[in-house]
This record gives structure tokens, sequence and C-alpha cells, in this order.
């Protein structure tokens, strides 16, 4: 397994820290009755957000990257990765409503 995640361009105690990360975030009350599914999808984008973006996002607000920021990456990997989703949407509607505009002659 750890051949197949260094190939994949990961390192495992990311992967792991990631993972321990999604598993805390999906596991904590939310005031509903987690099902399943809303369960396991938590665990998989985690872990997918926290293995890729662990190492890199702390760079960008001058941290170190390490385990424990790539653990807190992982614990917060579903409302990342829906923060970046709402902000490119923004950003195409924006984009389509500025081509949609039509100038008069002279503007």
């Amino acid at each position: 397994m750890e051949a197949f995640l260094i190939h994949l361009g990961l390192d495992p105690a990311n992967c792991f820290a990631a993972f321990a990360g999604s598993v805390c975030t999906a596991f904590a009350p939310q005031g509903s009755r987690p099902t399943f599914l809303g369960v396991m999808g938590s665990i998989v984008v985690g872990t997918g957000v926290g293995s890729y973006g662990g190492p890199v996002l702390p760079t960008y607000i001058d941290l170190k990257p390490n385990g424990f920021m790539t653990f807190i990456v992982g614990a917060a990997g579903l409302p990342i990765l829906i923060m970046s989703r709402a902000l490119l949407t923004k950003t195409l509607r924006l984009r389509l409503s500025m081509a949609e505009k039509k100038l008069e002659p002279g503007e």
C-alpha cells in the first residue's frame, strides 16, 4: 500500500494524518443523525483533500507543513471543498454576467 501511495505522489504519514482528521470530523456531533453515506463521504473527501492539500495549504499562510497541519486540513476537508466550489461558481457567474452585458456604442 505504501508503494501505491508513493506512486500517486502522496506521503503515507500525511495520508494517515488526513484520514485521522477526517474520521474525527465525520463522527463529531452534527445535531442530527449521520447517515452511513454521509459519514463515508466525509471521510473520503477529508482524506483526499488532506492528503493532497495538507503539504501545500499551510505554506500559503506561512506555516511549516507537518503531520498536525495535515490532520487539520483533513478535518476541514469538506468545508474547504465546499468553499472552493462556491468560489468557483461565483467567479463563473460573474464572468458570464459580464459576458452577457451588452455594450452600447460609446461605452
